[in-house]
């Protein structure tokens, strides 16, 4: 199944209570935590006593700062439901805005690729150089010190462009979220994200997660007859090891074979597609 954004709950940085969805649904929560100031930053994060995980942040030296925190399905251990977040290193926590996301059908994230960007009183701010392969989730933050604008558009195939509207607002600023899945393979590709005015003081960043979407069963041919092996998950982002082999952008199971044979593989649950087959 493709992956879903379930929720999505805006909080300041005193934490709160936030759905978790079903537990079992290969789930990842993003917390994208936004703040004018240069002087605070987040020391842990946890939910449902869970601890979470810090990825990256953007600051700015004019006084903004996004930063970006998450959980997977393993992480959450069969938590579900309504749980609190719960937020520490904080000075002045009611002043930061929390943008906290649940995605379903992500199964086995990992961070692909990230980064950040800043830019002061311009209405766009990108992030540079990001790679991500087709059905990767896309996110992108940026924490603005103009308060009073609205996000306009930002860079496809990312969508549900919303401002981040927390108790704290944030303090003094704007701040807006977007996400989406990736439908090709790009290689440093720019998202930016657009305001309806000229804004102080961007800070935006930008994560790729790379999820197992599809499960594939591979066949590996021997003078024209082939072997049936073991259903394996795609992983393509991993270190090629033996005993697999990455071909296409798919990791195929069993060992590596001699440079002129050939894989050949079905997507499991669907028998009668016609056996695709992609040289070595």
């Amino acid at each position: 199944m493709a992956i879903s954004r379930s929720s999505i709950t805006y909080l300041d940085g005193d934490g709160g209570t936030v759905p978790t969805g079903t537990a079992s649904t290969n789930r990842l929560i993003t917390f994208l935590f936004f703040w004018e100031g240069n002087d605070d930053t987040v020391a842990t994060v946890t939910i449902g006593a869970k601890t979470c995980t810090f990825r990256l942040a953007a600051q700015h030296t004019g006084l903004t700062r996004c930063e970006l925190w998450d959980i997977d399905e393993v992480t959450l251990d069969g938590i579900s439901g309504n749980q609190t977040v719960a937020v520490t290193g904080l000075t002045d926590p009611a002043d930061w805005a929390i943008a906290v996301m649940v995605f379903i059908d992500a199964p086995s994230p990992t961070l692909y690729d990230s980064g950040s960007g800043v830019a002061d009183d311009v209405t766009a701010v990108s992030v540079t150089g990001i790679d991500s392969l087709a059905d990767y989730l896309i996110i992108m933050g940026d924490m603005t010190s103009w308060d009073g604008v609205d996000p306009s558009t930002v860079t496809s195939p990312l969508g549900d462009l919303a401002e981040t509207l927390s108790p704290g607002n944030p303090y003094s600023g704007d701040a807006a979220t977007a996400y989406g899945i990736e439908t090709t393979t790009n290689t440093s590709k720019t998202y930016t994200l657009t305001w309806s005015d000229t804004a102080l003081r961007h800070a935006a960043i930008v994560a790729v997660y790379a999820v197992i979407t599809r499960t594939l069963a591979a066949a590996r041919v021997y003078d024209d007859s082939a072997v049936a092996l073991a259903a394996q998950n795609v992983t393509a982002e991993e270190e090629v090891t033996t005993p697999f082999r990455t071909v296409a952008g798919v990791q195929m199971v069993g060992d590596p074979p001699a440079e002129s044979m050939e894989w050949r593989y079905r997507v499991v649950g669907d028998p009668d597609d016609a056996i695709e087959s992609v040289d070595t």
